[in-house]
Protein backbone atom coordinates (compact mmCIF):
# COMPACT_ATOMS: atom_id res chain seq x y z
CA UNK A 1 0.00 0.00 0.00
CA UNK A 2 1.14 3.68 -0.27
CA UNK A 3 1.51 6.03 2.12
CA UNK A 4 -0.68 8.78 -0.34
CA UNK A 5 -4.31 8.60 0.33
CA UNK A 6 -5.27 11.39 -1.36
CA UNK A 7 -3.75 11.82 -5.13
CA UNK A 8 -3.87 14.68 -7.35
CA UNK A 9 -3.43 14.00 -10.86
CA UNK A 10 -2.95 16.93 -13.39
CA UNK A 11 -2.18 15.69 -16.77
CA UNK A 12 -2.09 17.37 -20.57
CA UNK A 13 -3.66 15.21 -23.46
CA UNK A 14 -1.67 12.11 -22.79
CA UNK A 15 -3.55 11.44 -19.85
CA UNK A 16 -6.71 11.99 -21.23
CA UNK A 17 -7.57 8.21 -21.28
CA UNK A 18 -5.93 7.59 -18.14
CA UNK A 19 -9.54 6.89 -16.73
CA UNK A 20 -10.95 4.64 -18.99
CA UNK A 21 -7.65 2.74 -18.56
CA UNK A 22 -8.98 2.40 -14.89
CA UNK A 23 -6.47 5.09 -12.90
CA UNK A 24 -8.93 5.29 -10.14
CA UNK A 25 -8.88 1.26 -9.93
CA UNK A 26 -5.18 1.29 -10.23
CA UNK A 27 -4.96 4.03 -7.46
CA UNK A 28 -8.03 2.26 -5.05
CA UNK A 29 -5.83 -1.27 -5.23
CA UNK A 30 -2.91 0.92 -3.46
CA UNK A 31 -4.81 2.47 -1.26
CA UNK A 32 -5.38 5.87 -2.88
CA UNK A 33 -9.45 6.95 -1.33
CA UNK A 34 -9.71 10.38 -2.41
CA UNK A 35 -8.36 10.88 -6.26
CA UNK A 36 -8.75 14.01 -8.10
CA UNK A 37 -8.48 13.50 -11.76
CA UNK A 38 -7.43 17.23 -13.44
CA UNK A 39 -6.75 16.28 -16.97
CA UNK A 40 -7.16 18.24 -19.81
CA UNK A 41 -5.84 18.27 -23.27
CA UNK A 42 -3.68 21.05 -24.62
CA UNK A 43 -2.46 22.16 -21.09
CA UNK A 44 0.61 23.30 -20.42
CA UNK A 45 2.21 24.91 -16.82
CA UNK A 46 2.71 28.60 -18.39
CA UNK A 47 -0.02 29.01 -21.41
CA UNK A 48 -2.91 28.75 -21.26
CA UNK A 49 -6.18 27.71 -24.06
CA UNK A 50 -9.13 29.98 -23.98
CA UNK A 51 -11.76 28.72 -21.68
CA UNK A 52 -9.15 26.04 -19.99
CA UNK A 53 -6.48 26.64 -16.85
CA UNK A 54 -3.33 25.63 -17.13
CA UNK A 55 -1.26 23.27 -14.79
CA UNK A 56 -0.26 25.77 -12.40
CA UNK A 57 -3.69 27.23 -11.69
CA UNK A 58 -5.19 24.15 -11.20
CA UNK A 59 -2.36 23.19 -8.56
CA UNK A 60 -2.59 27.12 -7.07
CA UNK A 61 -6.60 25.97 -7.07
CA UNK A 62 -6.56 22.82 -5.46
CA UNK A 63 -3.95 23.97 -2.91
CA UNK A 64 -5.76 27.24 -2.17
CA UNK A 65 -9.39 25.00 -1.58
CA UNK A 66 -6.80 23.11 1.06
CA UNK A 67 -5.83 19.86 -0.63
CA UNK A 68 -3.18 17.98 1.13
CA UNK A 69 -1.61 14.97 -0.22
CA UNK A 70 0.08 13.37 -3.29
CA UNK A 71 0.36 14.78 -6.79
CA UNK A 72 1.21 13.32 -9.79
CA UNK A 73 1.96 15.66 -12.63
CA UNK A 74 1.40 14.27 -16.50
CA UNK A 75 2.54 17.44 -18.04
CA UNK A 76 5.45 18.65 -20.22
CA UNK A 77 4.49 17.73 -24.09
CA UNK A 78 2.96 20.78 -24.47
CA UNK A 79 5.58 22.85 -22.85
CA UNK A 80 8.09 21.27 -24.70
CA UNK A 81 6.50 22.44 -27.85
CA UNK A 82 5.32 25.87 -26.78
CA UNK A 83 9.60 26.30 -26.14
CA UNK A 84 10.07 24.57 -29.51
CA UNK A 85 8.33 26.98 -30.73
CA UNK A 86 9.47 30.29 -29.14
CA UNK A 87 8.08 30.88 -25.86
CA UNK A 88 10.22 32.53 -23.83
CA UNK A 89 9.06 30.82 -20.40
CA UNK A 90 11.69 28.12 -20.36
CA UNK A 91 11.68 25.52 -18.04
CA UNK A 92 12.93 26.92 -14.58
CA UNK A 93 10.63 28.74 -14.80
CA UNK A 94 7.63 26.69 -15.51
CA UNK A 95 8.30 23.74 -13.43
CA UNK A 96 9.04 26.16 -10.24
CA UNK A 97 5.51 27.37 -10.51
CA UNK A 98 4.60 24.29 -10.23
CA UNK A 99 6.17 23.06 -7.20
CA UNK A 100 5.34 26.64 -5.63
CA UNK A 101 2.00 25.83 -6.07
CA UNK A 102 2.52 21.86 -4.92
CA UNK A 103 4.17 23.29 -2.10
CA UNK A 104 6.91 20.80 -1.05
CA UNK A 105 3.80 17.28 -1.07
CA UNK A 106 4.99 14.26 -2.28
CA UNK A 107 5.08 14.07 -5.95
CA UNK A 108 5.50 12.18 -8.75
CA UNK A 109 6.66 13.74 -12.04
CA UNK A 110 6.80 11.90 -14.94
CA UNK A 111 9.10 12.73 -17.86
CA UNK A 112 7.00 13.43 -21.50
CA UNK A 113 7.55 11.13 -23.99
CA UNK A 114 7.10 11.22 -28.05
CA UNK A 115 8.72 9.06 -30.73
CA UNK A 116 7.18 11.75 -33.57
CA UNK A 117 9.99 12.97 -36.08
CA UNK A 118 9.26 16.34 -36.21
CA UNK A 119 7.46 19.61 -35.50
CA UNK A 120 7.31 21.07 -31.87
CA UNK A 121 6.80 17.66 -30.28
CA UNK A 122 9.43 16.23 -31.95
CA UNK A 123 11.22 13.36 -29.68
CA UNK A 124 14.82 15.55 -29.36
CA UNK A 125 12.29 18.84 -27.96
CA UNK A 126 10.67 16.28 -25.33
CA UNK A 127 13.94 14.81 -24.45
CA UNK A 128 15.96 18.44 -24.31
CA UNK A 129 12.94 19.82 -21.59
CA UNK A 130 12.71 16.60 -19.87
CA UNK A 131 16.25 16.93 -18.67
CA UNK A 132 15.72 20.39 -18.10
CA UNK A 133 12.90 19.23 -15.35
CA UNK A 134 15.33 16.89 -13.91
CA UNK A 135 17.97 19.18 -13.27
CA UNK A 136 15.23 21.71 -11.97
CA UNK A 137 14.04 18.65 -9.52
CA UNK A 138 17.25 17.94 -8.52
CA UNK A 139 17.45 18.40 -4.80
CA UNK A 140 13.37 19.62 -4.93
CA UNK A 141 12.63 17.85 -1.57
CA UNK A 142 9.55 15.29 -1.95
CA UNK A 143 9.31 15.37 -5.54
CA UNK A 144 10.57 12.40 -7.53
CA UNK A 145 10.74 12.32 -11.28
CA UNK A 146 9.76 9.04 -13.13
CA UNK A 147 11.23 8.69 -16.48
CA UNK A 148 8.15 7.79 -18.21
CA UNK A 149 10.09 7.85 -21.54
CA UNK A 150 12.34 5.39 -20.56
CA UNK A 151 9.49 2.81 -19.92
CA UNK A 152 7.19 3.95 -23.04
CA UNK A 153 9.25 4.81 -25.96
CA UNK A 154 10.89 1.52 -27.18
CA UNK A 155 6.58 0.10 -26.37
CA UNK A 156 4.10 0.06 -29.58
CA UNK A 157 1.87 2.07 -27.16
CA UNK A 158 1.25 5.65 -29.25
CA UNK A 159 -1.38 6.38 -31.53
CA UNK A 160 -0.16 7.54 -34.96
CA UNK A 161 0.62 11.11 -34.03
CA UNK A 162 3.99 9.81 -32.02
CA UNK A 163 2.80 11.56 -29.15
CA UNK A 164 -0.33 10.31 -27.14
CA UNK A 165 -0.56 6.93 -26.42
CA UNK A 166 -3.30 4.45 -27.49
CA UNK A 167 -5.57 2.17 -25.46
CA UNK A 168 -2.10 -0.47 -24.11
CA UNK A 169 -0.52 2.73 -24.16
CA UNK A 170 -3.08 4.77 -21.47
CA UNK A 171 -3.16 1.31 -19.14
CA UNK A 172 1.12 0.90 -19.20
CA UNK A 173 0.94 4.48 -17.43
CA UNK A 174 -1.88 4.18 -14.99
CA UNK A 175 -0.02 0.88 -13.93
CA UNK A 176 3.21 2.95 -14.35
CA UNK A 177 1.59 5.79 -11.52
CA UNK A 178 0.61 3.12 -9.46
CA UNK A 179 4.06 1.53 -9.36
CA UNK A 180 5.63 4.78 -8.53
CA UNK A 181 3.57 6.23 -5.88
CA UNK A 182 4.04 2.26 -4.34
CA UNK A 183 7.94 3.01 -4.55
CA UNK A 184 8.59 6.12 -3.63
CA UNK A 185 6.18 6.78 -1.34
CA UNK A 186 4.90 3.30 0.48
CA UNK A 187 3.05 3.26 3.43
CA UNK A 188 5.19 2.98 6.55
Amino acid sequence: MTACRSVALIGDSTAVNLEQADIVGALNSIGVDDIRLEVSGGRSMAERLRGQENAVEVANRLAASGYGGCWVVVIGANDAANIAAGSNTTAATRVGGMLDAIGGQPTIWMGATSVAGAGPWARPNVLAFNADVERVLDGAGNVVYADWDEAASGQPWYVSDGIHPNADGSAAMASFIASNLLFFFPQR
